[in-house]
């Protein structure tokens, strides 16, 4: 039995386009038996059918055609063009200062507990800046790159305020400050510096309203008293209006965090119904603390809403009437920026190939990989599990009755979901649509964990602290440059080290000259060169004798894992089509970029690890529609 040769087209920046010369080689079901260290190539000349109401996979009972021949990953890729970059000049922003937080005017109670519970005893260069003036009572609008303290710069000078009231303040006297951050695990984390800095005056009470919990509980702990109260816009909103025991007369500090990503969401007008409650309750004066990475228009609405007399606070020493003119952002000086540009049919398989690589060794620490929908984020975390512990060690699900006799299809799945080599990685993903009570139970071992993978949405990249976070990975490009800023920003934080890769397809290279304008500085990483990262590991992990082999071996065994499960089938083509409608949300200035009438949906399903053309796949779903799932 014949096969097609491979033909590698691969271009790299430096060099013309790299042929490996055609070889043909025969392999049929009795060699896999003896040789079962590599996958059979699966090319049978006839295609074969899924029996109707098969368990097995396919269209959940539908008779449509899967076809079985050879992933063709390296044939019709689009070349890879030389870019030329921009001369860029990052934008610096000290991020330390050698002021001890002695010498900063906050209570020596919470100084020994950040050196005892943090190791912290010096302030950054916005903690030095802002907490005198925050301290003095007078409206601060902070504006400083992500991981720079910004929490503690409103957290330390609110508690020294607040231990100083006299008579001193007890649980029942009820809210005193109002933290309001964009989502629930901000939220969570931000009660957590609260509680154990609050150790420190135990007649303190702080809380948390984070929505998706019982507004019953939530209203039980108003009514028994809590001082500092953090939540999101909605739920606050809700009991604002909603509960009779909050009462706002005594709030003296709203603190609007991460304002740029409160605007985003579209929290203006809950924020602004907010603000009209507290102003119609005002029994003290009260100040506004508003904290953002990045200063936008919308931004300044809210600061013009909620703040009166406001002082600006920026570590790179400019005016806020200037800001605007400004072409770029200050980002972590640790921070490098990589892109790699990769075919469409590639992408998965250059993406598991980093991730394999970057964590068999378990010296990368942890990864976090930003996708663009949450269908996006279950399939690839569902996938990355099964390939990662080879479905620990469970049954494929399909067996000689689900399919016509195709003994090589079947020890080839066989193999894909029994006798790959467990490799030791956790695996987590993060989205809206989640429990709120898997979505903590997600954060929080995600935080305490060394090493690991998680895949989410935009909802993880805006203020979280996540210790030791090595690399952060862009699957899909963001929708606009305050994405990207935020999104790289969970690693390099408060001086550490860290990485950032963009994964871009030929046709968006452009994308890079958008963000040179900010002043963002790349370095090129060659999809090749990660694609050879296959060869280091072992033959058990992933079989074959050159880097398009293996990788071609990777892609089959994403497609067979789909062939032998309906459900994880199901979920690749949700996700499929999720893409195509995100891509189509690029905002009109990008539209050159990323536009959505001229990508090649065909070799983009491939990246999904679909084998039906795109037009199968909407047949299936026109066929949904009329009769329902299966």
């Amino acid at each position: 039995m014949s096969h097609d040769s491979i033909e590698v087209n691969f271009v790299t920046h430096e060099s013309e386009t790299k042929k490996i010369p055609p070889r043909k080689r025969v392999f049929d079901a009795d060699e896999a038996k003896k040789n079962p260290s590599r996958l059979p190539d699966i090319s049978e000349p006839k295609a074969k059918r899924w029996k109707a109401g098969s368990s097995a996979g396919g269209f959940g009972g539908s008779e449509s055609l899967i076809r079985h021949q050879k992933s063709s990953l390296f044939g019709k890729n689009p070349e890879i063009p030389k870019l030329n970059h921009k001369s860029v000049v990052p934008v610096s922003e000290k991020v330390f200062s050698t002021t001890n937080f002695s010498e900063s005017g906050v209570h020596p109670f919470l100084v020994q507990s950040l050196k005892a519970h943090y190791n912290i005893e010096h302030m950054t260069e916005i903690q030095l800046k802002a907490i005198p003036i925050a301290l003095q009572g007078r409206d601060i609008l902070v504006k400083s790159q992500t991981g720079s303290g910004k929490t503690l710069t409103y957290v330390t000078p609110i508690l020294t305020m607040l231990q100083a009231v006299r008579p001193k303040i007890t649980r029942d006297h009820g809210c005193y400050a109002l933290v309001v951050v964009p989502t629930r695990e901000l939220a969570l984390q931000t009660y957590e510096w609260l509680r154990v800095l609050c150790r420190s005056f135990a007649w303190i009470v702080p809380g948390v309203f984070t929505g998706g919990e019982k507004r019953k509980s939530e209203k039980a702990r108003i009514r028994k008293g809590i001082n500092i109260l953090v939540s999101t816009p909605g739920r606050l909103l809700d009991h604002v209006t909603n509960t009779m025991n909050v009462t706002l007369n005594r709030v003296r500090w709203l603190v609007l965090d991460e304002a740029d990503r409160l605007t985003d969401m579209g929290y203006e007008r809950d924020i602004s119904k907010i603000v009209q409650a507290l102003d119609a309750q005002k029994a003290e004066e009260r100040q506004t603390i508003l904290l953002s990475a990045t200063l936008t228009p919308a931004v300044e609405r809210l600061a013009g809403l909620a703040m009166k007399d406001r002082v600006y606070v920026d570590v790179a020493d400019v005016s806020e009437e200037s800001h605007g003119k400004l072409t770029g952002f200050a980002l972590p000086a640790h921070l490098k920026h990589h892109y790699v540009v990769v075919p469409p049919k590639l992408r998965l398989v250059s993406l598991l190939t980093f991730l394999l690589d970057k964590t068999c060794n378990g010296s990368e620490g942890k990864i976090i990989v930003f996708m663009g929908t949450q269908d996006m984020v279950d399939f690839h975390a569902e996938l990355f599990t099964r390939i990662y512990a080879g479905a620990d060690g469970k049954s494929s699900g399909v067996d000689d009755e689900d399919l016509e006799d195709d003994e090589g299809l079947l020890d080839a799945i066989d193999k894909a979901s029994k006798k790959r080599r467990p490799v030791k990685a956790y695996i987590a993903r993060l989205h809206g649509k989640m429990e709120q009570k898997e979505r903590t139970a997600i954060f929080s071992k995600f935080r305490d964990t060394k090493a690991g993978i998680l895949l989410c949405t935009d909802v993880a990249s805006r203020g979280l602290d996540l210790p030791k976070v090595h690399w952060i990975v862009q699957y899909n490009a963001p929708t606009a440059i305050e994405d990207y800023i935020h999104r790289v920003g969970r690693t390099a934080r408060v001086g550490n080290h860290g990485n950032a890769l963009l994964f871009l397809a030929p046709s968006e290279c452009s994308f890079l000259e958008h963000l040179e304008d900010f002043q963002i500085k790349f370095i090129e990483m060659s999809g090749e060169d990660i694609l050879a990262t296959l060869l280091l590991l072992d033959a058990e992990v992933c079989p074959g004798r050159s880097m398009e082999e293996r990788a071609t071996k990777l892609q089959t065994t994403s497609e067979l894992l789909l062939i032998a499960d309906k459900q994880l089938h199901q979920k690749a083509v949700d996700a499929f089509r999720s893409f195509v409608n995100f891509y189509a949300t690029y905002p009109r200035d990008l539209k050159r970029v990323f536009c959505n009438r001229t990508i090649h949906l065909g070799h983009y399903a491939k990246s999904f690890a679909l084998r039906e053309s795109p037009s199968e796949l909407a047949r299936f779903r026109r066929k949904q529609v009329f009769t329902g799932p299966q």
